[in-house]
């Protein structure tokens, strides 16, 4: 299954802003979105695949939770404000090697 959010916002949740996971095979594409003000932004579980761009994610206690592993799934263009959380990063580090298309 496929999912797109974009030109979106996600704030101020007590657990997870965007939460993909769950046991089932989805891959969810995240565009042009804020999160922010969440206990974690972004948390990616296998064997979910998440797709990162032009998004902000900021003022979260962590920002993106990457559980991915050990395949890591969860890639980001680079082109993403990732900054000013409790934690930035946590988990396998994010995939920025790939091309995407």
């Amino acid at each position: 299954m496929d999912l797109a959010i974009s030109n979106s916002t996600f704030s101020n949740h007590s657990s997870y802003g965007i939460w993909v996971g769950g046991g089932s095979v989805l891959t969810v594409s995240i565009d042009n979105t804020t999160v922010n003000g969440n206990t974690v932004g972004i948390e990616g579980q296998a064997p979910a695949t998440v797709r990162l761009s032009r998004s902000v994610i900021q003022g979260n206690g962590t920002g993106i939770q990457n559980s991915t592993s050990p395949v890591n799934t969860f890639h980001t263009y680079g082109n993403n404000l990732i900054a000013s959380n409790g934690t930035d990063f946590g988990g396998t580090p994010l995939n920025t090697t790939d091309t995407l298309h």
